[in-house]
């Protein structure tokens, strides 16, 4: 029920830009596409109109090898409105009078488009581009990979770095397509960060040295601590972890007793 909702959804949605009769029967994608498709871990930002607009362009532009030109043609228009904000407006126009039709962009990248300008979200084209291109990468099993080392590598240290990676990191995977760039930080001191698509590395002599020192600093303020336990029980006198004895109470309360009866009258002192 859940999947013939989706893809009556997604239906609609290609059909609104017209590309229905073409393309209808590549919705759900090949074996091939949904097997690769089962493994990918969707980011957070497939949800709402950027998973409404892409979950029916992804199988079918994988389908197509259409993948580079896409990515390529979302990024130029996501870098376009980030550094141009009014750019925006030039395309909700661009839309409003052709739908696109006639704009030198493939039909893919144009059906996105549409759908986009038909919901009024011309705006989260950058946010769209950064899913196609995050979701593509683990489809065709694409690894990109920032290094950074102490200092400026040769090209044949970065080539067995990269090697490293896919024995160590990629268990062997010869499919994997990595790609490596470097970035040099001399306060790493030695060693190398590895980031990655989802986390971070740090293999550097900089974090070596400062675990130490955080190892050292609990160590030293759980001596402190024991030090001032030791000086507390110290400065506490003998046998003070013992119930109070009232003997020496008792003692000068007998003295002061016998001393008022004795000047008094009443008594004599003791010889």
């Amino acid at each position: 029920m859940l999947r013939q909702a989706v893809r009556a959804v997604a239906a609609r949605n290609v059909c609104r830009a017209g590309y229905f009769r073409q393309y209808s029967t590549e919705l759900d994608g090949s074996p091939q596409f949904q097997s690769a498709f089962a493994r990918v871990q969707l980011p957070l930002s497939w949800t709402g109109t950027v998973k409404d607009v892409l979950e029916p362009m992804v199988p079918i532009i994988y389908e197509h090898n259409a993948h580079e030109t896409v990515r390529k043609e979302l990024n130029e228009l996501a870098d376009l409105l980030t550094k141009n904000p009014f750019s925006r407006d030039l395309l909700v126009d661009v839309y409003k009078k052709t739908q696109f039709q006639g704009v030198n962009v493939s039909p893919y990248t144009r059906l996105i488009l549409a759908e986009l300008g038909r919901r009024d979200q011309l705006k989260t084209i950058p946010k769209v581009a950064e899913t196609l291109v995050d979701v593509f990468a683990q489809l065709n099993n694409e690894h990109h990979v920032e290094i950074t080392l102490a200092a400026q590598p040769t090209p044949e240290q970065v080539e067995e770095l990269r090697n490293e990676l896919v024995q160590h990191l990629f268990k062997g995977d010869k499919s994997a397509k990595i790609t490596v760039s470097i970035e040099v930080n001399p306060a790493i001191i030695a060693g190398r960060v590895y980031r990655f698509r989802d986390g971070l590395l740090n293999m550097s002599v900089s974090q070596f040295l400062e675990s130490y020192k955080d190892e050292r600093l609990a160590q030293k303020t759980e001596a402190e601590q024991q030090f001032l336990k030791r000086e507390a029980q110290f400065r506490q006198p003998l046998n003070a972890d013992k119930p109070t004895s009232n003997s020496k109470l008792q003692a000068l309360l007998q003295q002061a007793s016998e001393a008022a009866v004795i000047s008094r009258g009443l008594a004599f002192p003791k010889e």
